[in-house]
């Protein structure tokens, strides 16, 4: 367990502090919007899954690929592909249920990820055992292969990840020897499943895993993963976990171990090339709001940033209630509240400083209307360089539920894509690589 003391220590050179995406952060909602929008089909409800862009996508082109958790052909949900000048198409509908079960899983909760060349992840439901599965989408042929079904109560939402041998890893919200969640690997060299873990087997365990993980490989050939749980651990506000597969699991931080620490991480965790995670916890703190934290690479917890709005009982308009990963571009973190000043959620930045005794400035971006520009964004932006980013919202748009937005800073244009509404509470996951085995 790492050392709870709160730690200020972190003082960034002017290289970091000078980037693109740093300089933005004196704007606040100064940006001109013009939106535009490509609707859905009705009931689609777009899934809380982070997007994936893939810039080998469409000749080149790129193109943010995503899941929804409902609606397409059968009603079971999608794999859709959009352009970035919001031309969407459905890339596979999921089949419709008999019963409980299906061929190929139903209702994709968390998005998907790019190994190969093809897309991997996981639906909560359906499959053969009813509990969902594991699946495969291959890019040249355009279809769909079930890797493996869960057959007792599992319902996983958060992403998959992948370590450099092609192991897909992943946590299950339910089920395990103890009915707490655990953590599962697939070998897709040779389409092993692996429960690695059941939450409950130590006392000190955080329950109910709704992120996916952050893979690191090992100079020592092992592989580390690190996630988050919304309750459980020894302060029962949540845990930062880690899982090495020669040496097990690791309870790493325990939130409501020291007071206004926060409380209840649901995003992923990301981790920067020294090997500092970073991460939100969607309410506790000073305020009551949330909160962004970094376990260094020498195992200290520090709190960065204590979100403060009058809406959740401060005294400010940060914005408040944090969800999904952060986004770290170039040393500034990039992340969003589900609720703001407007009460439709915003998209922040925290940009270190030279100020050793605050060495975060925080600044609300862009803050979204609930109309045009949507609102209520439920998952973490996606990087597309090193200044764009692109996320979605859950409400508003030109059918009022939802939309694809894509932000650009530098010439100050925000583009919106219509989508569905989003029912089922998920989030994001975690990338980049870890040095601490």
């Amino acid at each position: 367990m790492v050392s709870k003391s709160l730690c200020i220590r972190r003082i960034f050179s002017a290289t970091l502090a000078m980037t693109a995406i740093g300089a933005m952060t004196t704007r606040t909602n100064a940006q001109t919007v013009t939106p535009f929008f490509s609707s859905f089909a009705s009931g689609e409800n777009p899934s809380f899954g982070t997007l994936l862009y893939d810039p080998t996508a469409n000749a080149g082109s790129g193109a943010l690929i995503g899941t929804t958790g409902y609606g397409g052909a059968n009603g079971n949900g999608d794999v859709f592909s959009s352009t970035l000048t919001g031309h969407i198409t459905t890339l596979y509908s999921f089949s419709a249920l008999t019963g409980s079960l299906n061929g190929d899983g139903a209702n994709p909760i968390g998005g998907v990820i790019n190994y190969g060349g093809n897309y991997y992840g996981t639906t909560q439901n359906g499959g053969t055992g009813g509990f969902g599965d594991i699946y495969e989408y291959n890019t040249t042929s355009h279809s769909l292969t079930d890797l493996y079904n869960f057959t007792t109560s599992s319902n996983p939402m958060g992403e998959l990840a992948v370590d450099k041998n092609g192991v897909l890893f992943g946590t299950a919200s339910n089920g395990g020897a103890f009915y707490n969640g655990y953590l599962f690997s697939y070998a897709t060299g040779t389409s092993t499943f692996s429960d690695l873990y059941d939450l409950g087997t130590g006392v000190s365990d955080g329950v109910s895993p709704q992120a996916g993980v952050a893979v690191v490989n090992n100079t020592n050939g092992s592989t580390t993963i690190y996630g988050t749980t919304i309750s459980g651990g020894t302060g029962g506000s949540g845990q930062v976990y880690a899982y090495n597969t020669l040496t097990g699991y690791q309870d790493v931080y325990d939130f409501g171990s020291i007071i206004n620490d926060g409380s209840g991480p649901t995003g992923g965790l990301v981790i920067d090339g020294t090997g500092n995670i970073f991460g939100t916890t969607n309410g506790g703190g000073a305020y009551s709001g949330g909160t962004v934290f970094e376990i260094s690479n020498t195992d200290t917890y520090s709190q960065l940033y204590s979100v403060n709005d009058i809406g959740a009982g401060g005294t400010g308009t940060d914005g408040y209630n944090p969800v999904g990963t952060l986004v770290d571009m170039n040393g500034t973190l990039v992340g969003v509240n589900e609720s703001g000043a407007a009460g439709y959620g915003d998209i922040f930045t925290l940009t270190p400083t030279y100020n050793p005794l605050l060495p975060y400035n925080y600044a609300d971006i862009f803050s979204f209307n609930g109309g045009s520009t949507g609102g209520v964004p439920l998952t973490g932006v996606t990087a597309l360089n090193s200044y764009a980013f692109a996320g979605t919202n859950v409400i508003g748009g030109d059918n009022a539920v939802g939309v694809l937005f894509v932000i650009t800073p530098e010439p100050g244009s925000l583009s919106t894509m219509a989508m569905g509404t989003l029912a089922v509470f998920g989030i994001g996951f975690a990338r980049r690589r870890r040095l601490r085995r």
